[in-house]
C-alpha cells in the first residue's frame, strides 16, 4: 500500500485553511469599497447642490446690485419721507447706512406707496425722531417711560434697524421682556426663493423646500423657550 507523508498533506491543509479567510476578507473589502463609493457620490451630489445654491445667491445679489444704482439716481441726496402724515427730511446716506426697511425701499427691492412724490409709510411718527437721530449720530437717547420704550421697540422692529433694537434691549431693564408685535414674516429678510404675502402671515416657496430656504420674522428673543408652529407651503403648480 502506498502511503502519503505528512509533508505532502501540509500544502493542501494550509490552502483549505487560508482560502476561506481570504475570500471572506475580499468580500469585506468589496463591501467597504462599495460603501465608500456611495458616500463619495453622495458628498459630490451635496457639493454640487451647494454650488448651485451659491451660484443662485450670487446671481440674485448681482441683480440687486444692478437695480440699486439706477434707483439711487432717482433720488437726490436730500430726501423727504412721509411717516404717518408727518414729513421728515434727511439724507439718503443716513437712511441707508445699514440694512433695514429704508435700504430695501430705496434699492427697489420693495415697493412703498408715494404721496405727491414722497415715499409714504403708514406708521405712527411719534418716535420716529428718535430713530432718525440714531441713524444720524449712532447715539440712542432712550425715552423716559417703559411704555414709550415699548412703543419705540415696536417701531424699530418694523423698520428692522437691528443695531438700535439691540441697544434698546441692552440699556433697558428687562429688555428681553419688551412686548413686540405679533409674529409676522418680514418683507425683506428672506431667501429669494420665498414669497411673503402682503399681510406677512404666509411664506411660500417657489418650488421645493430645502435647508437653504429661510424667512425671518419680526420677533426676536434673548432668553427663554418659545414654541411656534409655522407651516412653509409650496406655491401650487410650481412643483
Amino acid at each position: 500500500m502506498e502511503t502519503v507523508s505528512d509533508g505532502d498533506n501540509q500544502p493542501q491543509s494550509l490552502e483549505s485553511t487560508w482560502k476561506p479567510l481570504f475570500e471572506k476578507f475580499y468580500k469585506h473589502m468589496e463591501a467597504e469599497i462599495a460603501t465608500l463609493s456611495k458616500h463619495l457620490i453622495e458628498s459630490q451630489t451635496n457639493l454640487l447642490n451647494e454650488r448651485t445654491n451659491l451660484q443662485n445667491e450670487i446671481e440674485h445679489l448681482k441683480t440687486q446690485k444692478e437695480l440699486l444704482f439706477p434707483m439711487l439716481t432717482k433720488y437726490e441726496n436730500i430726501v423727504n419721507i412721509n411717516i404717518g402724515g408727518q414729513i421728515f427730511s434727511t439724507t439718503l446716506q443716513t437712511l441707508t447706512k445699514e440694512e433695514c426697511l429704508f435700504s430695501a425701499m430705496f434699492s427697489g427691492r420693495i415697493k412703498i406707496p408715494e404721496q405727491n412724490g414722497t415715499p409714504f409709510i403708514d406708521r405712527d411718527p411719534t418716535h420716529f425722531r428718535i430713530i432718525l437721530n440714531y441713524l444720524r449720530t449712532n447715539v440712542f437717547v432712550s425715552p423716559k417711560t417703559d411704555q414709550e420704550v415699548g412703543e419705540l421697540a415696536l417701531e424699530v422692529e418694523y423698520y428692522q434697524i437691528k443695531s438700535l433694537l439691540k441697544l434698546i434691549r441692552k440699556q433697558t431693564p428687562d429688555g428681553d421682556k419688551i412686548l413686540v408685535e405679533k409674529l409676522l414674516f418680514h418683507p425683506i429678510d428672506h431667501h429669494f426663493g420665498v414669497v411673503i404675502s402682503e399681510d406677512g402671515l404666509t411664506a411660500t416657496t417657489r418650488g421645493g423646500c430645502d435647508a437653504s430656504l429661510y424667512a425671518y420674522t419680526n420677533v426676536t428673543w434673548n432668553k427663554g423657550v418659545h414654541y411656534w408652529e409655522i407651516i412653509l407651503d409650496t406655491e401650487p403648480g410650481l412643483l
